[in-house]
């Protein structure tokens, strides 16, 4: 009788068979090893009709074609596909499901809102049986139902659950069936011989050292096998080390094809093709990667133009993008149709070009380029739309594996999985790494297929706790000599760990009292008889834990520790360079605006990072800088047509006049925002609320007429936009001083009053604190103070006022203002907090020359270049760059 083993895998098959070889068994020439979907091939192949059975790239190009034909029921997207493909695998091809196909089961049985997805598995049916396809499950029910009968045989599912449909056809056959499984369902005590090990690494960055030095102390005859979630990363951090060291190391992953560069290149341009609007994340990504064949300085220069541009269209971003790269358009042509396929092989010869040298690198971008093939040519078979395959490739994984010498390696890292499904002792060492409760997780999974199954009695019910048993089991199995159970103390944000569930159990088996607590009472949660032998790394030798290796470091040169609180002396002419003035004057003497000063007193590191490192961002952008540039050049406008037109100030009888100027006024400098240069701070709304936003800033500025109505009386703006160019700067605190002031105001006797607009404004603009914060003196914002000491000088002015004043319909201000002034006169400022009191002279002027004093020793120690991280106030910390600043407040 002929005997048939089906095992989970065809490595444990072909293991199985060699195993019995070498054993010189002669059952072996009367057993078949194989697996089920293998066996299946075989039986389709002699008695199955003219279809093929779907290759996996065709069934995940079929299914997707059959969401997007629901319309609006189911959304083509990688969940629902994971979700429908649950149904098929549970499902597809047994008596039940078939029932609830054809509409002959029950609608009581059925969960509410099950059509949809029921329609997309027989539109995915359809669309295979079309192209001569059929899937696995209903290729069993078919030779179940054409009554096929074996020969007289015994199958053995060798740790195998079979899927339903399998089961039906076996329970067709005169065969005898026998299930047989190394795992007993519970969690047990490692074999006899089997030493058990455990290893914590305090964090992930002493991990791979760990690990390395583990490996390096087994004897050079031993193999170790090392279980972990990501192979490849972890393949990465040790195997240059081991090389090393003659330990060869292979490694077997795969990858979701977006993590490949080329993948994500691919991935990219079907992202612009497909967009209603530009993408410049993707855009900017495609330019970067190695696949568009653009040197580094030329991509670069092509994601500062597009994302400086916020109106730049999809049109003009692809047609940018196909003058800088070549590449481009050879990926419009995969995106358009499958049948560019027969370009593939351009890629190919470019992923040899850029991986030059790097072999393994080739083989990924190659494996990458295959899985493309596979799934254009499943599309191009059955007749596919093109959104089906770039769908396909997202859920599509690429084969990574790597192995650093020809023969059998030493050391082999694979997933879970992969090691459970080894043949028992397959090596001396098992390492199981990263075994903690958010590593593997006990996550059931509750959707509607689930359900469906469920309610159809096909379904397997809970199977977490189970599977994971049956994976760590298999793992331990694996092992010939020893096991290590590997787990970081803590995570990357410095918490506690906890071990796996599967692990607890593990543990329990050792214990004598699993019901007293007190055994297990230790950062380790071991009992004493499993710390012996116990693997430990901590963290602090930052060179020996990146490098994975425990040698010194060699000193190659001693360099001073910077410090960042100062510019070392022979770079100090370059913290403030010259200006350029109109006419193409230079001036060479440090000469800075009031804005600056103010930054620099806000915090010195904050004036570094902004002003002369400059770390702004690439993107144009919308928001108060550009609001408060646009707010600036109207009110200059309107008040310079007003007092053309209407009078020198705005009054409550002129207040409609007024209202009607500024509507056309708004009207005018919004129209010509669109014309404006990128990143010169025009606001440019594109999308509704911006609109929205803009719609808010011109009712804003409508309203705050109706203050400037209130606004000083007997004082008049005389001039707007007051321009101090750095052609023919001031002389103030020791320097030169240059900038724009807003607006200033004067009356008949010869006074003035600086007035800076604002959008929003706080505490910080008060020349006092609050009462109950002490009431002292604040010394962070002077930009008005400033320009009034400048004025002085410049005009002859005599300035009794440097006041903040907020654009709105609720009157609100701040600032200084002299006590000849009545506070009342500027709505919403608050008199014991804005009007100076005299502690640095009686007069305003005295505040000013006080003020000037204290900017004269911060411009002296900027020169210095000192440059502390030393935040005046919590607010000082807004809108700054260095967000991992130690002295960061707020």
């Amino acid at each position: 009788m002929e005997k048939i083993v089906l095992f989970s895998s065809m490595d444990a098959a072909l293991a199985a068979r060699k195993r019995m070889a070498c054993a010189c068994d002669p059952e072996v020439f009367a057993t078949t090893y194989s697996t089920p979907r293998a066996w299946l091939g075989e039986l389709w192949e002699a008695y199955g009709d003219s279809r093929r059975i779907a290759a996996h790239s065709e069934r995940s190009v079929a299914l997707f074609s059959a969401l997007e034909a629901q319309g609006d029921a189911l959304w083509a997207s990688q969940g629902t596909w994971r979700l429908a493909m649950r149904l098929i695998d549970g499902g597809l091809g047994t008596v039940e499901l078939d029932a609830a196909l054809s509409g002959t089961a029950s609608a009581e049985t059925l969960p509410a809102g099950c059509e949809a997805l029921l329609n997309c598995v027989r539109a995915y049916e359809g669309i295979l049986l079309r192209a001569g396809l059929i899937d696995e499950g209903r290729a069993w029910r078919v030779l179940s139902e054409e009554q096929v009968l074996l020969p007289e045989c015994e199958v053995v599912l060798q740790d195998v659950r079979p899927a339903c449909a399998l089961g039906e056809f076996l329970v067709s056959q005169n065969a005898t069936v026998r299930e047989e499984s190394a795992f007993s369902g519970e969690i047990a005590r490692a074999p006899e011989g089997i030493a058990v090990r455990f290893a914590f690494p305090s964090g992930r960055y002493a991990e791979p050292a760990l690990l390395a030095e583990f490996i390096s102390n087994v004897p050079a005859c031993e193999t170790v096998g090392i279980a972990s979630r990501d192979p490849r990363a972890l393949y990465g951090a040790i195997a240059p080390a081991l090389c090393s060291l003659d330990i060869s190391v292979a490694c077997r992953a795969s990858v979701p094809f977006a993590s490949t560069d080329f993948g994500r290149a691919f991935e990219c341009v079907a992202a612009l093709c497909s967009a209603d609007c530009v993408d410049v994340a993707a855009a900017a990504d495609f330019a970067l990667n190695p696949f568009s064949r653009m040197d580094k300085r030329a991509a670069f220069d092509f994601a500062a133009t597009i994302r400086g541009n916020r109106l730049i269209d999809k049109e003009a971003c692809l047609a940018l993008l196909r003058e800088e790269s070549r590449a481009f358009e050879y990926f419009e042509d995969l995106i358009e149709s499958p049948e560019a396929v027969a370009i593939a092989g351009v890629f190919e010869d470019a992923a040899r070009l850029i991986g030059a040298g790097r072999e393994a690198y080739t083989k990924e971008q190659l494996s990458a380029i295959g899985t493309l093939r596979d799934v254009f040519g499943a599309a191009c078979a059955m007749g596919a739309e093109q959104s089906a395959c770039v769908a396909a490739l997202e859920c599509a994984s690429v084969n990574v594996s790597r192995q650093v010498e020809e023969g059998s390696p030493r050391v082999v890292i694979m997933s879970q999985a992969q090691l459970a499904a080894c043949e028992p002792r397959s090596f001396d060492h098992v390492v199981l790494t990263d075994m903690t409760s958010v590593a593997y997780p006990l996550k059931e999974t509750h959707d509607i297929a689930v359900e469906i199954l469920d309610a159809l009695g096909i379904g397997r019910g809970p199977e977490a706790l189970l599977r994971a048993r049956e994976a760590f089991s298999g793992c331990v199995r694996a092992a010939g000599a020893s096991v290590l159970i590997e787990r970081c103390l803590n995570d990357e944000n410095a918490a506690p760990t906890y071990p796996a569930a599967v692990v607890q159990e593990f543990v329990d088996c050792y214990r004598a009292d699993t019901t007293n607590p007190d055994d297990i009472d230790n950062p380790f949660s071991l009992p004493e008889a499993l710390q012996v032998g116990m693997l430990q790394r901590g963290e602090e030798a930052l060179y020996e834990n990146a490098s994975v290796r425990d040698a010194r470091q060699e000193v190659c040169a001693r360099v001073e520790a910077p410090n960042m609180g100062r510019v070392s002396e022979p770079y100090r002419s370059a913290l403030v360079l010259p200006r350029r003035g109109k006419g193409g004057v230079v001036v060479s003497e440090p000469c800075f605006s009031a804005s600056q000063i103010e930054s620099y007193l806000e915090c010195p590191q904050k004036w570094f990072a902004l002003r002369r490192l400059r770390l702004d961002e690439l993107d144009e952008t919308f928001g108060a800088k550009e609001m408060g540039d646009f707010s600036h050049s109207v009110l200059e406008d309107f008040y310079r047509r007003f007092q053309e037109s209407v009078g020198p100030k705005v009054e409550e009888d002129a207040l409609p006049a007024a209202r009607e100027l500024m509507r056309i006024v708004l009207e005018d400098h919004e129209s010509v925002q669109y014309g404006m240069k990128p990143m010169s701070n025009r606001l440019v709304a594109t999308t509704e609320f911006e609109r929205r936003e803009v719609a808010d800033l011109k009712r804003k500025l409508v309203d705050f007429l109706e203050t400037e109505a209130q606004l000083l009386p007997g004082f008049r703006p005389a001039h707007f936009e007051y321009d101090i160019p750095a052609a023919s700067p001031v002389a103030y605190a020791g320097h030169l001083l240059m900038g724009t002031i807003d607006r200033i105001d004067v009356d008949d006797r010869g006074r003035a009053i600086i007035v800076d607009y604002k959008s929003s404004l706080s505490p910080e603009y008060d020349l006092y604190e609050g009462e109950k914060q002490g009431g002292a003196m604040r010394h962070g914002k002077v930009q008005a103070l400033i320009y009034a000491q400048a004025i002085r000088r410049l005009l002859g002015l005599d300035v009794v006022g440097a006041i903040y004043v907020r654009y709105g319909r609720t009157p609100a201000a701040s600032g200084a203002l002299d006590k000849s002034i009545e506070p009342l006169h500027v709505p919403g400022l608050k008199a014991d907090r804005c009007v100076y009191k005299g502690e640095l002279g009686p007069a305003f002027g005295d505040l000013l020359d006080a003020t000037e004093e204290r900017v004269a020793k911060a411009l002296d120690q900027l020169l210095a270049g000192v440059v502390p991280a030393s935040p005046s106030s919590d607010s000082a910390c807004s809108f700054c760059p260095e967000i991992t600043c130690p002295q960061r407040r707020g």
